[in-house]
């Protein structure tokens, strides 16, 4: 049993001399040499990908590495999910190494969700020697076979081909700035073999990362002093909450406290997107949970009964998932506030009435620190505050964040999957990380979980990519091993790419996948059902999956398997789960036997293209 961890640094035999505090100058090194010292100064434990023989030079290295681990996977596509669930958790890039040809292009998909999701992965391919290109050589990458780089030029922020040592230092530093600026982004380089074998005479890169990850753009104090003027003068004040938002307030519980605390003396009431379920403390007071597809149906009713006059939205981008496939009913009547660190973001949809530009972090600091200023020259007046709070209160209690609550105490069998999201929702410690894949999985998870901090949830609905979770689960765990690591995948998701859980057990990584088994691409055969554009019945075995059995399967590949089919049974599971898991290293399967007749809540969205005529 091999365990990836962190050990000592890489020494080829070449020099390497600092020689003031803010770089450093590579010696004699090849190009690969230079490129994992270039990660060794990024302080990248892990590496990820599959060997092969256009990237040998790096494997050479890698394989005498003294700090850094290569996890090699099952398939590129589950390797670069496993990347983007590393830089996900850690802020670090996650870096993939595939070989030329179909190596690179399975990891096209990951790639693809990494940009869409605004991760830092960096895929690094290899390529034929340049006096081979356009001779017919195998696996050729350039224009002369598949030209892997203008695909992936395509899919993510910048894609390039290192045609020599001399312009390694540009490509290095380009692809930094883009990985861990912000927003962060997918970058790949792809080295031909003889550049990435070549040795670099001498080559200076910084060590600070300030060098390359450029301080984000501050918001006008200006612009945010009326923001919250608006809010104040506000008779329905809404807040939306975005994925931009993340890296700002995770682990940052004082700036959380303080955005709380204000937003709490002003009682204005608080919706996340799906991407950013779980950022302010669901069980608050405040909280109406996730507005948009699969949210809650407390965001759904307020935005309905009392439209919103001035509302708030921070680091969103207002796409189709929390604007409910471009709603107009929860539109502000008076003031929409948008604040971005992209501008390309700001008014894409709707029309905003005060754009700010800004990171989040420095927005949310800047808002708390102009509210005693502001409310010297705008009082709130306690009567309006107290009367919203009431009426805040009043209406959570009359309606229920959850279509058909009562699902969610079903104590017989076949399991719902309303209980069986209760029951984890009471079962995993507070520092838990959910990986939600896409399909019907996702979307009882965005329902039905309630999030606070520093518990928390990730999701991949740029690309939606069905297997996603299955990979990005073991990266996270690599990069957090002090945190659980939860994976909530479908069985069809599951079959995509769960052969990682062979790497998982492998490296002795303790993620625990809970895998809804319905036997069929649910999602699909229920849309197909709701729009009432066919009438194959429910049990229609068109899209059944021929019932595998996941649990062998996931035995065969070095997890504990276990099936759970009736209520209670995953409480009285999950303690020895997470014993095993978190304390032995042993990746852990659970497979819950769902009732296949339950609805996911993500169908609605049928219904919107349904009546869009899509």
């Amino acid at each position: 049993m091999e365990t990836a961890q962190k050990i000592d640094c890489l020494d080829d035999g070449a020099e390497s001399l600092p020689i003031r505090p803010t770089s450093i100058v590579i010696n004699g090194k090849s190009a690969a040499g230079v490129f994992l010292r270039y990660l060794e100064l990024l302080e990248v434990p892990f590496v990820f990908g599959i060997p092969g023989g256009f990237i040998a030079p790096f494997l050479k290295l890698l394989r005498r590495s003294k700090c850094m681990s290569f996890v090699i996977g099952r398939q590129e596509t589950g390797c670069a999910f496993m990347a983007d669930g590393f830089a996900r958790m850690t802020g670090k890039p996650g870096v993939v190494f595939a070989t030329a040809g179909p190596g690179a292009l399975n990891a096209l998909t990951g790639v693809a969700c990494a940009q869409a999701g605004q991760s830092s992965v960096m895929l690094v391919s290899g390529q034929n020697p340049i006096a081979h290109f356009g001779m017919g050589a195998l696996q050729e990458s350039t224009n002369d076979g598949v030209n892997i780089v203008e695909i992936f030029r395509h899919a993510c922020a910048a894609s390039e081909l290192v045609l020599s040592e001399k312009v390694l230092r540009t490509r290095l530093l380009q692809a930094s700035r883009l990985c861990l600026g912000t927003p962060r982004q997918a970058v790949h380089l792809s080295f031909p073999l003889d550049v990435s074998a070549s040795v670099v005479g001498s080559i200076e890169l910084p060590v600070e990362r300030s060098a390359y990850a450029l301080e984000p753009p501050t918001a006008d104090p200006a612009k945010l002093a009326l923001a919250l003027e608006h809010l104040v003068s506000a008779d329905n004040p809404l807040v939306l909450l975005g994925s931009g938002a993340r890296e700002a307030l995770r682990g940052n519980a004082a700036r959380l406290a303080g955005l709380t605390n204000l937003l709490s003396s002003l009682a204005v009431p608080v919706v996340t997107s799906v991407q950013g379920k779980g950022l302010f403390p669901e069980s608050h007071p405040l909280s109406l949970g996730v507005h948009g597809i699969c949210g809650s149906k407390q965001a759904d009713a307020f935005v309905r009964e009392r439209r919103p006059d001035v509302l708030l939205v921070i680091g969103s981008s207002l796409g189709e998932w929390p604007t409910k496939s471009w709603e107009s009913a929860w539109v502000p009547s008076r003031t929409l506030i948008q604040i971005d660190v992209n501008p390309q973001m700001i008014g894409r949809v709707y029309r905003v009435h005060l754009p700010i530009v800004g990171e989040a972090g420095t927005s949310l600091d800047g808002l708390c620190a102009q509210a005693p200023r502001s409310f010297e020259r705008m009082v709130p007046e306690p009567r309006r505050i107290l009367a919203r709070r009431e009426w805040i209160a009043a209406f959570k209690r009359r309606v229920s964040p959850y279509g058909h609550p009562e699902r969610r105490d079903a104590g017989d069998a076949p399991l719902l999957p309303q209980r069986l999201m209760k029951e984890l929702n009471q079962a995993i410690p507070e520092q838990t990380s959910i990986f939600l894949d896409n399909g019907n999985s996702m979307a009882w998870g965005i329902h039905h979980l309630q999030i606070d901090p520093p518990t928390e949830v990730y999701l991949s609905t740029g690309m939606s990519s069905m297997g996603w979770a299955n990979g990005a689960v073991i990266g996270a765990k690599l990069g957090a091993p002090e945190r659980t690591c939860i994976c909530l995948t479908g069985d069809g998701s599951f079959l995509m790419t769960g052969a990682e859980i062979s790497t998982a057990a492998r490296y002795r990584i303790g993620a625990i996948w809970l895998v809804l088994y319905d036997n069929s691409l649910g999602m699909v055969n229920h849309g197909e059902m709701v729009t009432g554009k066919y009438e194959f019945p429910l049990e229609d075995p068109y899209y059944q999956l021929g019932s595998p059995d996941v649990v062998g399967f996931a035995r065969a590949l070095g997890a504990d398997g276990h099936w759970i089919e009736a209520p209670g049974e995953l409480g009285a599971l999950f303690p020895a789960v997470l014993e095993r898991a978190n304390r032995e290293g042993r990746p852990q399967v659970i497979a819950a036997r769902i009732d296949p007749r339950e609805l996911a809540p993500i169908l609605d969205r049928f219904d919107t293209l349904t009546r869009s005529g899509a």
